[in-house]
Protein backbone atom coordinates (compact mmCIF):
# COMPACT_ATOMS: atom_id res chain seq x y z
CA UNK A 1 0.00 0.00 0.00
CA UNK A 2 1.43 3.92 -1.01
CA UNK A 3 2.14 5.92 1.86
CA UNK A 4 0.68 9.32 1.86
CA UNK A 5 3.22 12.15 2.65
CA UNK A 6 1.07 14.97 3.99
CA UNK A 7 3.20 18.42 4.70
CA UNK A 8 2.27 20.60 6.97
CA UNK A 9 3.79 24.02 8.48
CA UNK A 10 1.03 26.06 10.81
CA UNK A 11 -0.35 25.29 14.12
CA UNK A 12 -4.01 25.40 15.31
CA UNK A 13 -4.55 24.36 18.07
CA UNK A 14 -5.95 25.44 21.87
CA UNK A 15 -5.29 23.89 25.06
CA UNK A 16 -4.46 20.18 26.42
CA UNK A 17 -4.35 16.84 24.88
CA UNK A 18 -5.97 13.66 26.37
CA UNK A 19 -4.94 10.25 27.09
CA UNK A 20 -4.99 7.38 24.67
CA UNK A 21 -8.76 7.00 24.53
CA UNK A 22 -11.14 6.09 21.83
CA UNK A 23 -14.39 7.78 20.69
CA UNK A 24 -16.77 7.88 17.89
CA UNK A 25 -16.78 10.22 14.91
CA UNK A 26 -19.65 11.56 12.92
CA UNK A 27 -20.44 9.79 9.61
CA UNK A 28 -19.67 13.36 7.95
CA UNK A 29 -16.95 15.25 7.29
CA UNK A 30 -16.63 19.03 6.18
CA UNK A 31 -20.29 18.50 5.46
CA UNK A 32 -19.64 15.27 2.91
CA UNK A 33 -20.55 11.76 3.75
CA UNK A 34 -17.77 9.37 4.58
CA UNK A 35 -17.51 6.93 1.79
CA UNK A 36 -14.58 4.87 3.27
CA UNK A 37 -14.58 1.64 5.09
CA UNK A 38 -12.29 2.41 7.69
CA UNK A 39 -13.41 1.50 11.03
CA UNK A 40 -10.38 2.57 13.06
CA UNK A 41 -8.14 5.72 12.65
CA UNK A 42 -4.86 5.02 14.58
CA UNK A 43 -3.38 7.88 15.50
CA UNK A 44 0.82 8.51 16.78
CA UNK A 45 2.39 11.68 17.25
CA UNK A 46 6.20 11.03 17.27
CA UNK A 47 8.97 13.47 17.63
CA UNK A 48 12.13 12.32 16.42
CA UNK A 49 11.47 8.73 16.80
CA UNK A 50 13.88 5.67 17.60
CA UNK A 51 13.40 2.38 16.97
CA UNK A 52 10.65 2.38 19.18
CA UNK A 53 8.05 3.35 16.81
CA UNK A 54 9.10 1.08 14.82
CA UNK A 55 8.00 -1.59 16.80
CA UNK A 56 5.09 -0.46 17.95
CA UNK A 57 4.10 -0.09 13.92
CA UNK A 58 5.17 -3.95 14.10
CA UNK A 59 2.40 -4.59 16.51
CA UNK A 60 -0.23 -2.71 15.11
CA UNK A 61 0.95 -5.06 11.80
CA UNK A 62 0.24 -7.98 13.51
CA UNK A 63 -3.37 -7.33 14.06
CA UNK A 64 -6.49 -9.95 13.72
CA UNK A 65 -8.14 -6.83 12.63
CA UNK A 66 -8.42 -6.94 8.72
CA UNK A 67 -5.80 -4.23 7.47
CA UNK A 68 -8.69 -2.79 5.43
CA UNK A 69 -10.26 -1.95 8.39
CA UNK A 70 -8.13 0.84 9.93
CA UNK A 71 -5.53 3.01 9.28
CA UNK A 72 -2.15 4.40 11.08
CA UNK A 73 -1.63 8.12 11.36
CA UNK A 74 1.60 8.83 11.85
CA UNK A 75 2.06 12.64 13.15
CA UNK A 76 6.23 13.82 12.87
CA UNK A 77 6.09 17.12 14.88
CA UNK A 78 9.33 18.87 15.16
CA UNK A 79 11.46 17.46 13.39
CA UNK A 80 12.27 16.45 9.54
CA UNK A 81 15.42 14.41 8.24
CA UNK A 82 15.87 11.57 8.66
CA UNK A 83 13.07 10.71 10.22
CA UNK A 84 10.38 11.77 7.60
CA UNK A 85 12.33 9.63 4.87
CA UNK A 86 13.00 6.82 7.91
CA UNK A 87 9.04 6.74 8.36
CA UNK A 88 8.17 6.21 5.03
CA UNK A 89 10.73 4.04 3.62
CA UNK A 90 9.68 1.51 6.98
CA UNK A 91 5.49 2.17 7.15
CA UNK A 92 5.71 1.04 3.14
CA UNK A 93 7.38 -2.04 4.26
CA UNK A 94 4.92 -3.08 6.55
CA UNK A 95 2.10 -2.89 3.38
CA UNK A 96 -0.73 -1.13 5.92
CA UNK A 97 -3.14 1.82 5.15
CA UNK A 98 -0.75 4.88 6.35
CA UNK A 99 -0.62 8.29 6.73
CA UNK A 100 2.68 10.22 7.58
CA UNK A 101 2.06 13.77 8.50
CA UNK A 102 5.02 16.00 9.04
CA UNK A 103 4.79 19.19 11.20
CA UNK A 104 7.31 21.87 11.36
CA UNK A 105 6.20 22.58 14.73
CA UNK A 106 6.84 20.40 17.93
CA UNK A 107 3.91 19.71 20.14
CA UNK A 108 1.89 16.50 21.06
CA UNK A 109 -1.55 18.21 21.69
CA UNK A 110 -1.43 19.69 17.92
CA UNK A 111 -0.01 16.18 16.26
CA UNK A 112 -3.04 14.79 17.54
CA UNK A 113 -5.97 17.27 16.87
CA UNK A 114 -4.04 17.02 12.98
CA UNK A 115 -4.13 12.83 13.29
CA UNK A 116 -8.16 13.77 14.35
CA UNK A 117 -8.16 16.34 10.83
CA UNK A 118 -6.62 13.70 8.81
CA UNK A 119 -8.48 10.57 10.23
CA UNK A 120 -11.00 8.73 8.08
CA UNK A 121 -12.05 5.80 10.97
CA UNK A 122 -15.64 5.75 12.17
CA UNK A 123 -13.75 5.26 15.86
CA UNK A 124 -10.46 7.10 17.00
CA UNK A 125 -7.65 5.49 19.63
CA UNK A 126 -4.66 7.53 20.50
CA UNK A 127 -0.78 5.62 20.58
CA UNK A 128 2.16 6.83 22.04
CA UNK A 129 4.92 6.04 19.80
CA UNK A 130 6.62 3.52 22.26
CA UNK A 131 3.80 1.23 22.90
CA UNK A 132 3.37 -2.02 21.50
CA UNK A 133 -0.10 -3.57 21.52
CA UNK A 134 -1.60 -7.08 21.61
CA UNK A 135 -2.02 -8.72 18.32
CA UNK A 136 -6.05 -8.43 19.36
CA UNK A 137 -5.98 -4.86 20.34
CA UNK A 138 -8.23 -3.54 17.20
CA UNK A 139 -10.42 -6.13 17.50
CA UNK A 140 -10.88 -6.51 20.91
CA UNK A 141 -11.91 -2.32 20.71
CA UNK A 142 -14.34 -2.18 18.40
CA UNK A 143 -15.65 -5.35 19.79
CA UNK A 144 -16.02 -2.68 23.20
CA UNK A 145 -17.38 -0.05 21.08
Amino acid sequence: MDVKIIPMSWLNYEGEGGTSISHPRNAVSNGEALHDDTVVSVIIPTYKPEQYLHDCLESLARQTRDKDDFEVIIVLNGCKDPYLSEIKHYTHQLKMNCIVVQLDQAGVSNARNIGIEKAKGRFITFLDDDVWVSPNYLENLCEVL
